[in-house]
């Protein structure tokens, strides 16, 4: 038996909107503490990693048969399902012998779908290990204007941090763009540098990758020099951690 409740249909909407704006599939595993997903996107450039842990949930009923176990899943069509989530809606997940049913209820309706499970093909074992030199928590929407910023120049954006300041580069055939935040901002929350860091990425990747992230949440940006980026953000205690390779790089 696995059978977990929410009290908001909604949140879980975001938090699986925060895993399919990279990835289509993945497996969700339900452990003692809560609930878990690794995933790498097709073009093995990009990893998200999420945990929701068992205090999120009104109920959380897993029998040992289904303690660690893979749930499958299509995220694409899990993602269409859960945006049709109302307010005041809470929201019951249980399996059905090789379906997931979500179980949307209120005072006075209940609305229920299944979905099939798959093997998913798109799994990670584990987080890969870095170490990085630079580190930097940024209010979201901030970050988010940034890169739009630089969308109106190239695909491919430059990110370089020092102690001073956090710069955005990028170059295209309509021009060029060189932005720079100090430090002492109102929206960059702290900066702890060791090592200068400057790495380049997909732009539409990084953007996806915050697109996500509450407004009332901090962004913190890992980084270090011609490396991959770690961004890390809270969707209420759900923790979500995205990584991405450098340009030109894979994992």
């Amino acid at each position: 038996m696995l059978e977990v409740k929410l009290s908001s249909a909604e949140y879980w909407s975001a938090c699986v909107q925060s895993i399919v704006n990279i990835v289509d599939e993945g497996s969700f595993i339900f452990g003692k503490d809560g609930v878990s997903l690794r995933a790498m996107d097709r073009s093995a450039t990009s990893m998200v990693s999420f945990f929701m842990p068992k205090s999120s949930f009104i109920t959380y009923n897993v029998a040992d048969e289904h303690l660690n176990a893979k749930i499958g899943l299509n995220l694409d069509n899990l993602s269409k399902i859960l945006k049709r989530a109302r307010k005041e809606e809470q929201l019951i997940i249980k399996n059905e012998e090789n379906k997931l049913a979500l179980e949307f209820i209120n005072n006075k309706s209940r609305r229920k779908y299944a979905l099939p499970l798959i093997e998913a093909a798109t799994d990670a074992n584990k987080e890969p290990s870095f170490e990085f030199t630079a580190v930097i928590e940024i209010d979201p929407y901030a970050f988010r204007e940034m890169l739009k910023d630089a969308e109106t120049i190239s695909e491919i954006i430059t990110l370089d941090i020092n102690k001073e300041s956090l710069s955005l580069l990028s170059k295209g055939d309509s021009g060029d763009l060189e932005e720079v935040h100090t430090a002492d901002t109102e929206y960059i929350k702290s900066l702890n540098v060791k090592e200068r860091a400057r790495s380049t990425f997909k732009l539409e990747m990084l953007s996806s990758m915050v697109s996500s992230a509450p407004k009332d949440s901090i962004l913190k940006l890992s980084l270090s020099k011609d490396s991959p980026i770690r961004i890390d953000y809270n969707i209420g205690e759900a923790q979500i951690s995205y990584y991405l390779a450098n340009y030109g790089e894979e994992y």
